[in-house]
């Protein structure tokens, strides 16, 4: 699986399945989610919620769950997620208030997003270099260690 930051949004390829990550929809194939539901294309699953003012994202490929807060993701909508067993990778704004509860979901794959999250890393002691693009392999998804990956 390939990531890309690219003014302001991430796309992702993995398999056939090519989408873009946007702060206020999902895009596969010039298909956009932006509204709560759930929605399957290219065997892509993506359930959309909304919590408070903030549309949450559960993407669902390869049989590994991703979760993407987008920007100006509050820490008080993720209780929302609370029920989501499986938490492979998380991709969210590189922000205090967020790591707070996303570290507890013990995630494979940690991607934090954005101009801070060099500082960010650096405060959790992270010497990761920040770069537009990742390649994330199966086996990042199934490590007992978290992988951390910071786009910027």
């Amino acid at each position: 699986m390939n990531l890309n930051f690219k003014n302001k949004h991430i796309e992702i390829h993995s398999g056939d399945a090519n989408f873009v990550l946007n702060p206020e929809s999902v895009v596969i194939d010039d298909y956009v989610m932006d509204f709560p539901g759930e929605f399957e294309r290219r065997g892509v699953f993506v359930e959309i919620r909304e919590s408070a003012e903030n549309l949450l994202y559960i993407i669902t490929l390869e049989g590994k769950t991703l979760i993407y807060l987008p920007e100006w993701t509050k820490a008080e909508s993720l209780e929302s997620l609370r029920d989501v067993n499986n938490k492979d990778m998380v991709i969210f704004p590189a922000s205090d208030s967020l790591w707070k509860t996303v570290e507890t979901w013990e995630a494979s794959v940690v991607v934090p997003f954005g101009p801070k999250s060099a500082d960010f890393l650096a405060k959790l002691g992270q010497t990761v270099e920040v770069s537009d693009s990742a390649s994330v392999k199966t086996a990042d998804l199934e490590g007992e260690t978290t992988k951390f990956i910071a786009l910027g």
